[in-house]
């Protein structure tokens, strides 16, 4: 009977130096107020919903077609990945630094006729389309209202849309006899567009644990021969499951468009317009320093 005793203390004794290590820091991690912490870092994995339309002019000659992407083979859809760093100099000050990276790419007999800048597809080609348009954001937060709870206030937003479009086509012609003559030809475009957006943001604290932040905005602007004009809404809610790391998932919404009237005498080298769109559905870390 007494070696049964001696057994049955075993486990709680093991479970003592457990909880005074993992209490005290359970204890501490409910009071930290990540509203305020110095420096966040966070990675996420994202899908990535597009919604966009695209139309390149010829250097000197007609517009261009106004197609959508899935019109040349990509599809809206896209598993990608995403990252940012927020770092705040004080109270109501912070600065953040986003960035997705986007990218497409494939395949399709086009069922209209297409053209893009001085090339045209005719409908009946198989094309193959690649695109990329990874997207940078550095947003600049003051909040007029900074509580314990929540925080209020304005955000500016300047960043750059990467974007680049590469289209190619085969096409067999026969000229008698079993020979086949292929030529193969394509087109590309490339533009590196502006961003921004001004808005408000709010930030809640709800528990020891959760939060919720929300930001939306958006700007418009028209310098020489280009018009930029940009729009977005995010919403995202955390997770600190320690002092220091978070589970994140997030929803945003994100459109710029670019249009130029010349390719000569501006300060990007695209004519035409384009217009760009996506949303996100982000699942991720974070990994917070006070």
């Amino acid at each position: 009977m007494h070696a049964l005793r001696l057994s049955a203390r075993r486990p709680m004794l093991a479970i003592v130096p457990f909880l005074v290590i993992v209490l005290p820091g359970r204890a501490h991690a409910q009071t930290v107020n990540h509203l305020y912490d110095k420096l966040q870092f966070g990675v996420q994995g994202s899908d990535v919903i597009l919604s966009s339309t695209i139309q390149v002019d010829a250097e000197s000659g007609p517009a261009g077609t106004d197609f959508e992407l899935a019109d040349v083979g990509l599809s809206s859809g896209g598993i990608t990945w995403a990252a940012n760093a927020f770092w705040r100099p004080g109270r109501r000050h912070e600065i953040d630094l986003g960035f997705v990276d986007i990218g497409r790419s494939g395949e399709k007999v086009l069922t209209d006729t297409i053209n893009i800048g001085d090339t045209s597809f005719a409908a009946g080609l198989r094309v193959n389309t690649k695109m990329d348009a990874p997207t940078l954001q550095m947003s600049y937060r003051f909040a007029f209202l900074a509580k314990e709870k929540v925080k209020v206030g304005f955000v500016l937003g300047l960043g750059a849309l990467f974007f680049s479009l590469d289209a190619n086509a085969v096409a067999g012609a026969t000229a008698g006899g079993a020979d086949t003559a292929i030529v193969q030809f394509g087109a590309s475009t490339s533009v590196i567009g502006p961003t921004a957006s001004l808005g408000v943001f709010a930030a809640f604290r709800a528990g020891n644990h959760w939060y919720f932040n929300v930001d939306a905005g958006g700007i418009g602007a028209r310098i020489s021969n280009i018009g930029v004009s940009s729009w977005r809404g995010i919403a995202e809610a955390q997770y600190y499951f320690t002092d220091h790391w978070a589970a994140l998932g997030a929803w945003s919404i994100i459109g710029d468009k670019i249009s130029a009237e010349s390719d000569t005498g501006g300060w990007i080298d695209f004519k035409g317009s384009l217009k760009f769109s996506f949303q996100t559905i982000r699942l991720g870390m974070i990994y917070a320093l006070h």
